[in-house]
């Protein structure tokens, strides 16, 4: 047993050990760097018998595992910069729907000089005409900059350490749907220049029902951390960090065997020695270059060495490429010595192993791709036979000359071995050059993951028997009609379905940054109309999307696809392509932890939607037509994953009736008289139909009536169409000032949302005007010029009222595309400009409830005005 003053003795002599290590660490590494041709005469020296090896230089190979390990393994220590967003309603969801948030901001520079903003912004998820946006609710600005010090933005921050502060918010979600809160945090030096700056965000999901509580996604799940030595040790003792000592071995091994293959010396393991151990000096201050560089990229900020220069950073680079061009010279001299070749020859080879050593670093770093994955399985496969036959050629060719040089006789054997070897050769190349490659079988299943794409069976294969094809799959026994699910995205790993209670579980995994999208199909039967029907319950706090497909054939399939976090869309796939067909929001999914029915029906070319009883959508197709196919379920998660859904069942049966809409829908048609000169009067209504849509302008515009001017002269205004948009064009004439109007006459509203997009192809700033509830006593009318300034009037009696105006900084001026939304809700006028919500206005006087909606273009600050409208898209508010 040792005694205390034997345990003292070997911990003194660690201590000793490692502070020695401090000494002849930076030692070996100068004596490598300055005199690399001292290494080959000090190995041989330290590998001689009767010596204490290696006491007055680091060993070679300790050396270069420590330069390469240790900053390796701290590494995964050092403080990530950037911004972490939490809310205590993630741990303890309520339904209150003030929320507040935190944010911890961690950045690389540590002065206390200098000051920091952050911006808060609130931010409502939409659905546009099939395109993803973010509306703008709120936008908030902190700072702790002394000169604003008297301002309303002025603000403490909390300091939690030199690198870290902390700032917090609050919101109050009035209406349901999904949110996202979003930060920026800059710091700015002393004199006002940006330092360092970032952004994360933070996602909410209010629901409808007041009941439910409010869902906050954290980015990262709290937990403690354990203290740093714990942790390095575990990094160490770590497989992979053995894996990489074991890899960091391998560069100097392949440049020893490159000096030592093919020399006239035997390769054994004491010849070999010698050579590996100096390749490990040359490789030791390599390794440490490459870390210290970067280490130096990690913690660089703008104001290291020159301001607003972008490509300063670069200048930590520089010793990098001066220790490869030293690498290179040191390396070619080795060679050239050892094997007494030319330099050019050695060189040669330095750069063939350095091309072997990068090709390998790259597949090691990129092999998470699934692509290069791939391609690494498949070229693998070709290296080993390719390799094998070359080999074997080579070394019996060579084996024959080596005969043919001694003149001795060239036996039986060698000769049917080489001709063995050339009739492989000769029926690879006829197979490979005359056969060619064989198409896969139709019934095979091929995913193409990159693409969301399946290559399905011939439907006609497919159908199984006719009878009781309407059905209710409860899942309380066998589902072998229902075949083994096929991934569009992600990894087959991380989809999981088991039955239970008499219903489907569906589970998606994390893994990475995979996002699993999984479809089960259903092969019992064909249908040409269907109704699909399923309950499905979510058990987890993540937002899941679930589609129901029917038609689902060899050309193609429809596919209803529901979020619980409120969104919906309709799709069509045909020909390896998703063309949505339409897509909103809607009140009638229920969010969170609830359960809900979802019900698809495909009826000839209409394809209907609904949502807990409610009619969400109705499409007609005239494009796509597929008229049969099988019926199927997915489930994906954008948002956050696990995912765990049931499926309660899922029923096939004949389509039914869907439910009336709420609320009339009123077609009217234009006036037959002459084009007004002032006002003209609301046309007659017809017949209920589909009131919102989208005017894309790419045929004909018979619903919009000949235009009429306030002000001007008819011969200023030319309208035409052309790539798909709207031109409308005002001249010049004396000094007329011309302001032309064009009304839809196609639709009554009440409360409607009006969205256009306007390029400005002129150089003189122009006008562009929403209006709604456009009847024979008036309408409200959205002006926005592209100079920055904005206007909400009434039109009544023949005289303008301005209900508001003001500039705003969301106005893109210029020649520059703007987006401008008009929202007229009950008495409530709202205008959206580029997102950004601008100004609303109640109007208590005026009153239009119904009418008409329309544009118009004017410029009273120049003339000519070229303006194209992509599209006017009417929608429900």
């Amino acid at each position: 047993m040792q005694t205390i003053m034997e345990i003292l003795e070997k911990f003194e002599n660690l201590i000793y050990k490692f502070l020695v290590w401090i000494v002849l660490i930076p030692k070996t590494l100068l004596q490598v760097v300055l005199h690399p041709d001292w290494a080959p005469s000090y190995i041989e020296q330290e590998l001689g018998e009767g010596k204490s090896r290696f006491d007055e230089y680091f060993s070679p190979v300790v050396l270069l595992l420590l330069v390469a390990l240790l900053p390796f393994v701290f590494w995964n220590f050092l403080p990530v910069p950037g911004i972490e967003i939490t809310s205590p309603s993630t741990e303890n969801p309520t339904r209150a729907r003030n929320v507040d948030f935190e944010a911890n901001i961690t950045f690389i520079s540590t002065s206390a000089k200098g000051f920091v903003t952050t911006f808060w912004r609130v931010e409502k998820q939409r659905y546009d005409g099939g395109n993803l946006s973010y509306a703008v609710l709120r936008q908030d600005r902190y700072t702790n900059n002394p000169e604003e010090s008297n301002s309303l933005d002025y603000f403490t921050y909390s300091p939690i350490d030199t690198n870290t502060i902390r700032d917090t918010y609050g919101y109050e979600f009035s209406e349901g749907g999904e949110y996202w809160v979003v930060v920026d945090a800059s710091k700015f030096d002393s004199d006002g220049y940006l330092i360092e700056t970032y952004t994360d965000a933070i996602q909410i999901i209010v629901p409808e029902n007041l009941e439910e509580n409010v869902t906050v996604y954290a980015r990262t799940k709290p937990g403690e951390t354990k203290p740093l030595l714990e942790s390095v040790t575990n990094q160490l003792k770590s497989e992979k960090t053995i894996f990489l000592a074991l890899g960091l071995l391998i560069p100097p091994l392949l440049f020893a065997l490159a000096i030592k293959l093919f020399s006239k010396e035997p390769l054994s393991e004491d010849n070999l020695k010698a050579t590996f151990y100096v390749q490990c000096y040359y490789f030791a201050p390599i390794a440490f270059i490459f870390w210290a560089t970067r280490y130096a990229g990690w913690f660089f900020t703008p104001d290291v060495f020159f301001r607003y220069d972008t490509d300063a950073n670069l200048i930590v680079l520089l010793p990098l490429v001066l220790a490869v061009f030293w690498f290179i010279s040191v390396q070619t001299y080795a060679i050239s010595r050892e094997r007494n070749i030319s330099a050019w020859l050695a060189l040669l080879i330095v750069l063939v192993c350095m091309f072997i050593l990068g090709a390998g670093t790259l597949i090691i770093v990129f092999n998470d791709d699934p692509g290069v994955q791939d391609v690494t399985r498949k070229s693998s496969i070709w290296l080993y036979p390719l390799l094998a036959v070359g080999l074997l050629t080579t070394y019996h060719i060579l084996s024959i000359i080596q005969k043919r040089k001694e003149k001795l006789a060239i036996s039986t054997g060698d000769k049917v071995l080489m001709g063995g070897i050339v009739f492989i050769i000769f029926i690879t190349m006829c197979r490979v050059l005359v056969v060619g490659g064989r198409e896969a079988p139709l019934a095979s299943m091929d995913f193409d993951v990159t693409q969301r794409s399946v290559a399905i069976q011939s439907t006609a294969e497919l159908a199984s028997l006719e009878s009781k094809k309407f059905y209710t799959e409860e899942f309380n026994g066998n589902f072998d009609a229902w075949a083994e699910p096929f991934m569009t995205s992600g990894d087959y790993s991380q989809v999981h379905l088991s039955t239970e209670n008499g219903s489907l579980n569906f589970q998606l995994s994390q893994l990475e940054d995979q996002i699993p999208q999984a479809y089960l199909i259903n092969y019992a039967f064909l249908y040409t109309d269907v109704q699909v029907e399923t309950a499905v319950t979510n058990n987890d706090d993540s937002a899941n999307t679930i589609s129901l497909l029917c038609r689902l054939g060899e050309m193609g399939w429809y596919e209803f696809e529901v979020s619980n976090s409120g969104f919906y869309r309709i799709y069509a796939f045909d020909n390896q392509v998703y063309t949505e067909l339409a897509s909103g929001e809607s009140s009638a999914i229920k969010t969170g932890l609830s359960e809900n029915t979802y019900t698809a029906i495909c009826k000839g070319n209409e394809l209907t939607l609904i949502i807990n009883g409610t009619l969400v959508a109705i499409v007609q197709d005239v494009t796509f037509n597929f008229t049969e196919g099988l019926i199927g379920i997915a489930v994906f998660s954008p948002e956050g994953l696990p995912v765990s859904v049931d499926f309660g069942y899922v029923k096939m049966s004949e389509p039914s009736s869907a439910p009336e809409a709420s609320g009339a829908v009123t077609a009217i048609v234009p006036s037959a008289e002459a084009p007004p000169t002032d006002t003209p009067s609301a046309a007659t209504p017809l017949s209920e139909f589909q009131q919102f849509y989208i005017e894309e302008f790419d045929g004909n515009i018979d619903d919009w009536g000949p235009h009429f001017m306030t002000s001007g002269d008819e011969s200023q205004v030319t309208l035409f169409q052309e790539n798909g948009s709207l031109n409308f064009q005002l001249s010049q004439l004396e000094d007329q000032i011309p302001q032309a109007y064009l009304i839809n006459y196609a639709f009554l509203y009440t409360d409607v949302q009006v969205e256009v997009v306007t390029t400005n192809h002129g150089n003189n700033s122009n006008g562009v005007t929403l209006i709604c509830q456009f009847n024979e006593n008036g309408w409200y009318e959205f002006e926005v010029s592209n100079s920055g300034l904005y206007a909400l009037y009434t039109f009544d009696n023949q005289v303008y009222t301005e209900l508001a105006s003001g500039e705003s900084s969301a106005i893109k001026t210029g020649l520059s595309e703007n987006t401008y939304t008009a929202i007229c809700k009950g008495n409530e006028l709202t205008l959206i400009i580029n997102g950004t919500p601008v100004d609303t206005v109640q109007d208590a006087t005026f009153n239009f409830t119904e009418g008409l909606i329309g544009i118009a273009v004017s410029s009273p600050q120049g003339l000519p005005v070229d303006v194209g409208f992509e599209y006017v898209k009417v929608s429900a508010p």
